[in-house]
């Protein structure tokens, strides 16, 4: 478990650690001190003063494992080369596929899996900023977390030593791929959850088809099966499936009930308030059952002081 000492979240990096829960203490740590990590016009901008705050709560193997990944690092888009004189902002509200309306033709490095994201006829309405390129001011709440890991495994982010090759208004440097510079709080998260260590044994342990509800509330549940699906690299549709596999006999029934064309978000939503209202109906039986065992437990105490007074 991640350990709090005044305040600031410390994060050895260990097995024992949990890293979703570091990062939640964390975050709840730079609103409390009102670091905004989405500044990055201030000097030193929220941004910086929120990798330093970060690089400060890393201890033991994590700090180590931190400053070879990512101390002083810039970001690489891999899978995708600069090409053209739009600047990044624009680059991001382009449609995915190349060609009218999209990036121009050789973008994408051939035979990559943004290449191949980019060609299924069912992404073309997608941006390069939601597919590919996630913005650093997007709120880093947990469901946009995920989102923006699973942009920059798309697109192929990692942190690299190459200068800076970000799309500005000029020609140099077409052909390589972007390197946007230094790294930020969405791209550090990303790359922990990817490489740390402890994080690697993690999936090298996981068995993601043994993953079932049992006794679990249904958020719970849902958010162990979608973390570890995305662990693991698993698409949308897969963690879907084992979701529904996985659900106890009397969430089943409910879905069965409620449909599963809704969203899986919506469903869960739905189960979470059946849950409710059954444990409201439990405590309220329990406690009916409660007082009726009080009042026969008086009737039994009158009954008996009733034959102490006719002894």
């Amino acid at each position: 478990m991640a350990l709090v000492s005044l305040g600031l979240p410390v994060f050895n990096g260990t097995e024992e650690d949990d890293l979703e829960l570091f990062i939640s203490l964390y975050l709840g740590y730079l609103a409390s001190v009102n670091v905004n990590y989405r500044d990055r016009a201030g000097n030193p901008s929220g941004a910086k003063r929120a990798m330093g705050i970060l690089r400060s709560c890393m201890q033991g193997p994590a700090a180590i494992w931190f400053d070879r990944e990512l101390t002083g690092k810039n970001w690489k888009i891999e899978n995708i080369h600069k090409n053209g004189v739009v600047t990044l902002n624009a680059l991001r509200v382009l449609v995915i596929p190349e060609g009218a309306g999209g990036p121009n033709a050789g973008t994408y490095v051939v035979g990559s899996v943004t290449a191949t994201y980019a060609g299924v006829a069912g992404n073309a309405l997608q941006t390069i900023g939601g597919a590919f390129i996630s913005s650093d001011t997007i709120p880093l709440t947990e469901r946009e977390s995920r989102d923006i890991s699973l942009a920059w495994r798309r697109s192929g982010g990692k942190p690299s030593n190459n200068q800076p090759n970000s799309p500005l208004n000029n020609a140099a440097g077409n052909g390589t791929p972007i390197v946007l510079d230094g790294i930020h709080l969405n791209q550090a998260f990303y790359w922990m959850r990817e490489r740390l260590p402890a994080t690697l044994e993690e999936k090298r342990k996981l068995q993601f088809s043994s993953i079932y509800q049992d006794n679990l509330p249904i958020q719970d549940y849902y958010e162990k099966v979608y973390r570890a699906g995305q662990m693991l690299n698993f698409t949308d549709d897969i963690i879907n499936d084992q979701f529904f596999r996985g659900l106890s006999p009397n969430n089943a029934v409910e879905i069965e009930r409620i449909g599963m064309k809704k969203p899986v978000d919506e469903l869960v939503g739905i189960l979470e308030k059946v849950e409710k209202r059954k444990a409201e109906v439990f405590l309220g039986l329990n406690s009916r059952k409660l007082w009726r065992n009080i009042g026969l437990i008086k009737q039994n105490q009158y009954k008996c002081l009733l034959l102490v007074r006719n002894l």
